[in-house]
């Protein structure tokens, strides 16, 4: 397994539209696990404690977006990604 982050930065969301982003990319084949959470450290602690913390994400501030993702190879990480980006679209506008 592959964990990878995502962060975005400056980018406060609506808590709703982060469960329905996590939702649907764990619905993207080799897709193990997902998290999408603001880069507070009390969530970035979340996200170590349960394997979910990469490098990105560890220098992520409090008003990043993290996206994390525990993923199968690096094609699901690549097809997580680029559904992230779809799903997030104008999402921050």
């Amino acid at each position: 397994m592959i964990t990878t982050n995502i962060v975005r930065e400056n980018t406060y969301l609506d808590s709703v539209l982060l469960m329905s982003v996590s939702s649907e990319l764990k619905m993207t084949d080799g897709v193990a696990e997902v998290s999408t959470i603001m880069g507070t450290e009390a969530n970035k602690a979340i996200l170590k404690a349960s394997g979910l913390l990469a490098q990105a994400g560890e220098r992520a501030r409090p008003g990043d977006l993290i996206i994390a993702l525990k993923v199968a190879n690096r094609e699901a990480e690549k097809r997580a990604i680029a559904r992230a980006a779809v799903d997030l679209v104008g999402a921050d506008e």
